[in-house]
């Protein structure tokens, strides 16, 4: 497993802390390997790591409160 990826912030009073974008997780069911964000809407949306643009499958957009943030169109990264 890949440990969470983190940015490094400034905090209150000059400290730096680390701020974790996704965990790389697999399910147990399928196998399938899968990033678990933290962030949604535009938080998801400003972030240039995360964001995937309208690749975001309706059910992604559902999921993560970025309907009506995107075009309403779907596509590939092929397509973008």
């Amino acid at each position: 497993m890949v440990p969470p990826a983190t940015a490094q912030t400034e905090g209150p009073g000059g400290y730096t802390a680390a701020m974790v974008h996704f965990e790389e997780r697999t399910d147990p069911h399928t196998g399938d390997v899968y990033w678990a964000v933290d962030a949604t809407g535009e938080a998801l949306q400003d972030d240039p790591l995360l964001n995937k643009g309208t690749c975001f499958t309706l059910e992604e957009r559902d999921v993560l409160g970025l309907r009506g943030l995107l075009p309403p169109g779907v596509a590939t990264e092929e397509e973008q």
